[in-house]
């Protein structure tokens, strides 16, 4: 599977601390507060940050640190992402075929 973009989930809180950073670096990014995303390009890459808080806030969720260039920012841990992808499988009506087949790569890798 090519990998081109990167999804977190974030607490909410964590948004501003990160744009921060972004600015202070001078990086660009797009933040929508109607959908509780940030998103940061680079190439083909982008890495994208969703709020726990709006997504997915009916799933339990463990958190793990992560280290942007000394930025940590708490995102939700491998396991929590596979169960949010299986759930998501289970309910998507965009795309379910995709969430299962993510779930699918997640569970392999997780051995």
């Amino acid at each position: 599977m090519a990998v081109h973009d990167i999804d977190f989930l974030i607490p909410e809180n964590t948004f501003e601390k990160i744009i921060k950073a972004l600015k202070k670096k001078k990086i660009s990014y797009n933040y929508s507060e109607e959908w509780q995303t940030l998103q940061v390009f680079k190439g083909d890459l982008k890495i994208e940050f969703d709020s726990v808080d709006f997504w997915q806030k009916d799933l339990p969720h463990d958190f793990e640190d992560f280290d942007f260039d000394g930025l940590i920012v708490k995102a939700v841990s491998l396991n929590s992402l596979k169960a949010i992808y299986k759930r998501a499988s289970e309910v998507s009506k965009d795309n379910p075929h995709g969430n299962l087949k993510k779930f699918e790569v997640l569970k392999k890798i997780s051995k």
